[in-house]
């Protein structure tokens, strides 16, 4: 399968059922998920349930992708653009495997899906949200030219929210 980003070490490309396995290890671990908010997944049946019925590429051109080494094809994480319809904003995120962590990847795959989505989508905004607690993504958006331009709650977890424009 093609890839939509590439990056020096990385391809990212769309998910597919084939990523089942990969998408369950990274939705089901505590520690990945930790800043999230969102429930662990429970079975890798939730994990085909969720690729077989995503559609974001279809509604909006992009989404998530796998996150794969370009040298092996090995799959490290989940990364790309959302479309949130209810807030109409483009927000970047991702998750990669704890092998994975504090190697570069993460930064990496936010600068590509940044310059794709300011290059080929034409974006004028890309957003990023994160807990006030989780340092490691906080540093990558402000590497990067993230600008903080609010704070709020969710619940009880402060929700640090970051924007970048064109350069």
């Amino acid at each position: 399968m093609d890839a939509i980003v590439s990056t020096p070490r990385l391809l990212l490309r769309p998910l597919t059922v084939a990523d089942a396995p990969d998408v369950f290890e990274l939705n089901s671990n505590e520690e990945v998920m930790k800043y999230t908010g969102q429930p662990l997944m429970q079975s890798i049946d939730e994990a085909v349930n969720f690729l077989t019925y995503y559609s974001d590429y279809e509604t909006y051109g992009y989404g998530r992708w796998a996150c794969v080494l370009k040298d092996t094809g090995e799959f490290i994480g989940v990364f790309g653009l959302r479309y949130f319809d209810f807030a109409n904003e483009v927000d970047i995120g991702g998750l990669f495997k704890p092998a994975f962590w504090n190697k570069g990847y993460a930064k990496e795959a936010a600068k590509g899906c940044i310059n794709y989505g300011f290059e080929v989508l034409k974006l004028k905004v890309i957003s990023g949200k994160c807990s006030a607690q989780n340092i490691a993504s906080i540093k990558i958006m402000e590497s990067l030219g993230m600008v903080c331009q609010k704070q709020y709650y969710s619940g009880d977890v402060k929700v640090l929210y970051y924007s970048i424009t064109p350069a």
